[in-house]
């Protein structure tokens, strides 16, 4: 029982920073992508410490439905439900290929899955004109698959970190 109030509590905790940082995100403009990013790492200490991807899952889906009814920026929203939110996640999933060439199709056919989802979502909800980005659609898109690998090297490097530095000092008594 005690293991189960820690795992409800962490959850809660992890929940409300996400909370936060979402709206910062969404109050602070220099922060839109950055502060949905860290919102999604926090998901990384859920599955380190309770060792359940479905917790983690359940805390992704209920700051999402929070942060679509609370936070004033919906863009930021959409950064993180459509990407920041489930990526650190589905890494761990997508890294258990023993092929590192299938693990990066399978990361960039998810990354471009996600931005091609966001783009049409934030155009049919905001009535952005569809052709905003008509001509330079190419560039972006390698400009943001290029961001997106860093990304992914970051967050790599910030998971072994968690785990080699950070875990100890929360379980010790």
């Amino acid at each position: 029982m005690a293991n189960q109030a820690r795992i409800v509590a962490l959850g809660g905790v992890t929940a409300a920073l996400s909370l936060i940082f979402l709206f910062l995100g969404s109050v602070v403009p220099i922060a839109q992508m950055i502060m949905p990013a860290i919102a999604g790492l926090l998901l990384i200490v859920i599955v380190g410490e309770v060792s359940s991807i479905k917790w983690a899952w359940v805390i992704f889906a209920a700051v999402s439905i929070l942060a679509a009814l609370l936070c004033p920026d919906k863009g930021v929203v959409i950064y993180y439900i459509f990407f920041f939110g489930h990526y650190p996640l589905l890494k761990r999933s997508i890294e258990r290929f023993q092929n590192r060439v299938c693990q990066w199709v399978l990361k960039f056919l998810l990354f471009n899955a996600c931005l091609t989802a966001a783009y049409f979502i934030t155009v049919q909800l905001f009535g952005l004109p569809n052709g905003v980005v008509k001509y330079g659609y190419l560039l972006i898109l390698v400009l943001l698959n290029i961001a997106f690998v860093l990304y992914d090297i970051a967050v790599t490097r910030l998971i072994t970190v968690y785990f080699l530095r950070f875990r100890r000092h929360l379980h010790r008594r």
